[in-house]
């Protein structure tokens, strides 16, 4: 990363822990606005860039006349006088064919030079699409790692009352042991998300370098997703804004004028020519005009070949397009689907079943219920929870895709 966007990401990372500064430092905290300002700074961006870059001074090169030829020579005749001058020529000539096809070539050089630009802007989409998806697998795990800590303390408290009541007699020596066995799962289940969480961590440090690969967090709304268009309005914005489709257009209208140029090599090509020469007794001075006649040779293998290469862009083009609607609809369909899922679990699901787990938790403490049944009661709400979460990265995860074949991520 330049110096540049390290500061800068410094200077947000800081700017988000500023308020939650105590005794010890709170983690920093990484907002996807934060992640979204230093894409620009990624070596795949940059790289990109640069390929832009040459293709516009492709267009320069292309604009250019070529530099005129100059010949010097320099003779001496046999004489015996040893007095005599040597005999001096110079020949300029001056190339004209480059204006034959000089109108399609620069038309070629622009149409490769949008291409190139729409090429940067794909890139953008890839690396937004795979940076989007490490921050809400991160966000998710974070969260996955904040409910099972909780989930650990109420455990924890619930063998400790199981220990009291079976210290009491109230209940079965058998109880404890179980409740333990509970509280291995959640931590092993707690380990193994830490596990992740580390895996997804690292993995976005690695990409915005200058970030700790530890001690930092992300904050991400799961239940907050875009509004979903129409499925037709949604392939309506696709065909119209994805670079990818439009990169193909242009070279579409690179492959039309790289036609038109092997067409122009059939026509005559043309040069000015002067000379002077200069000897003893004489002085000559003259000029001319060089024409190639296309004889033997009239492009037609040029032709075909760029005609082909036209053909096989079209169907590239038209296979782009097709595969774009298909993808377009996949995606909404799986955006539909699971963010309606999402708000399911998050309005339905979930919260009977923390009711329930609530009221099966106070039976337990007065002895109205058995162990078992506040087991079970847990498991469904362990089990809810984690499906919560699943539905909700999968409707992030979905939606962002969507997203990005509308072409979103570049405005």
């Amino acid at each position: 990363m330049r110096p540049k966007s390290a500061l800068l990401l410094a200077a947000m990372l800081a700017a988000g822990a500023s308020d939650a500064l105590a005794e010890t430092a709170a983690p920093p905290t990484l907002r996807w606005s934060d992640v979204a300002a230093l894409i620009d700074h990624d070596p795949r961006i940059g790289e990109a860039r640069f390929r832009t870059e040459e293709a516009r001074s492709a267009f320069d090169l292309a604009r250019m006349a070529p530099n005129p030829i100059v010949e010097l020579q320099v003779g001496r005749t046999v004489s015996t006088d040893p007095a005599r001058r040597p005999d001096l020529g110079l020949q300029l000539s001056l190339p004209l064919d480059w204006l034959n096809d000089r109108g399609l070539r620069l038309d070629a050089a622009a149409s490769e030079a949008r291409a190139a630009e729409l090429d940067a802007l794909a890139v953008r989409l890839a690396t937004t699409r795979q940076l989007r998806e490490l921050f809400i697998q991160l966000a998710v795990d974070q969260a996955r790692l904040r409910e099972l800590k909780v989930l650990e303390a109420d455990t924890e408290q619930l063998v400790r009352l199981v220990s009291l009541r079976v210290d009491k007699g109230e209940s079965r020596p058998i109880e404890k042991p179980r409740a333990e066995v509970e509280l291995e799962k959640v931590r092993l289940e707690l380990a193994t998300v830490a596990a992740d969480e580390e895996t997804y961590r690292k993995q976005l440090a690695t990409w915005l370098a200058g970030l700790p690969d530890s001690g930092f967090r992300v904050e991400a709304d799961l239940s907050e997703l875009p509004d979903l268009p129409s499925v037709e309005d949604a392939i309506a914005e696709a065909l119209g804004q994805h670079p990818e489709l439009k990169a193909a257009q242009a070279r579409l209208e690179t492959r039309q004028a790289e036609i038109g140029i092997e067409r122009r090599k059939r026509l005559p090509r043309f040069a000015l020519n002067a000379y002077a020469e200069q000897e003893p007794d004489r002085r000559v001075f003259g000029g001319g005009i060089g024409i190639e006649v296309p004889i033997w040779n009239w492009s037609s293998a040029g032709i075909r070949r760029a005609e082909a290469a036209k053909a096989a862009q079209e169907a590239r083009a038209e296979s782009g397009e097709r595969e774009l609607r298909a993808r377009v609809i996949e995606a909404w369909g799986a955006c539909k689907r699971s963010g309606l899922v999402a708000m399911r679990y998050g309005t339905e699901v979930v919260p009977r079943v923390e009711k329930a787990s609530t009221t099966l938790e106070r039976a337990y403490q007065l002895g109205e219920t058995g162990l078992l049944d506040l087991v079970d009661a847990r498991r469904l709400l362990v089990a809810a929870r984690r499906e919560q979460l699943d539905a909700q990265l999968e409707a992030q995860l979905e939606c962002a895709r969507l997203q990005n074949l509308l072409g979103r991520g570049t405005r």
